[in-house]
């Protein structure tokens, strides 16, 4: 997996993150030819460490989307859901999956205003959620602030292990044939007039029909608005555990419409 050479392909991945392994695993599944090249060593980057979070509800800044990409991005999101709940049976190990649901928490009024919006939006386009109330938010979550307003919960929502998931997706896709190469660093890419790509790597270089290139969740080249970052309006809020240290279910974070909700 050392060797640095670009190589002929039908479709070359940028990147042997969770996008780029899993796209390697589907594509071989389908006897799609592919090559996975990596600029260091699988899943080193933000793939392999964040808090593995799965967030199927709409959040804050998604809601300020097209409706016509809304329309089509939530669909997606539940068929993630659908697939999330199965990834272990199809890669056949253990991932660290856990399942326990997941709240978006209000704490004023039109922030619940918001949450009851979100939900009944996601609801319309098959996302599974639903509106709980002060009460039914404390019979799950009995350490929460009864000042809170509510919540927006999805039982489909939980955490995986980021140490393990992308690797699972890698060895899946090579037994189905898939390629890595790791230390090639993709310099340049160019189109070429018969089609396909001559892409040229810091190992050498290599011609594919294809190049996908999975995107970061936040391009350099972006500056972020300082409310997005502001840890006082942006605070994840994570699993709690009990004074015998055992988890309280489900996690949950706080909801600030058009804010990033701390989510990794």
């Amino acid at each position: 997996m050392r060797d640095g050479g670009a190589d002929e392909t039908d479709v070359l991945i940028i990147g042997a993150g969770l996008v780029g392994c899993a796209s390697a695993h589907y594509l071989a599944q389908e006897h799609v030819e592919c090559l996975v090249v990596d600029r260091g060593e699988m899943n080193r980057e933000g793939s392999g460490t964040n808090a593995g979070s799965l967030h199927i509800q709409l959040r804050g800044p998604e809601r300020l989307y097209s409706e016509e990409v809304l329309r089509e991005f939530l669909p997606m999101k539940a068929e993630a859901a659908r697939g999330w709940a199965q990834i272990e049976t199809e890669l056949g190990c253990d991932l660290g999956l856990k399942l326990h649901g997941g709240l978006l928490i209000a704490e004023t009024d039109p922030e619940f205003a918001f949450v009851r919006e979100i939900v009944e939006y996601e609801r319309g386009l098959g996302l599974p959620a639903e509106t709980l109330s002060t009460a039914e938010l404390l019979r799950i979550c009995p350490h929460l602030s009864p000042r809170l307003k509510g919540a927006a919960y999805s039982a489909a929502e939980g955490s995986a292990n980021t140490l393990l998931v992308g690797p699972a997706y890698a060895r899946s896709a090579q037994r189905a044939g898939a390629r890595f190469r790791t230390h090639a660093n993709v310099v340049a890419t160019e189109r070429l007039n018969g089609g396909g790509f001559l892409v040229t790597t810091s190992g050498g270089g290599g011609r594919a029909q294809r190049v996908t290139h999975p995107p970061r969740p936040l391009p350099a080249q972006r500056r972020p608005d300082p409310r997005e970052t502001d840890p006082q309006r942006c605070r994840p809020l994570g699993e709690r555990t009990d004074q015998d240290g055992r988890r309280c279910a489900p996690h949950h974070r706080a909801c600030h419409p058009g804010q990033r909700d701390g989510a990794a």
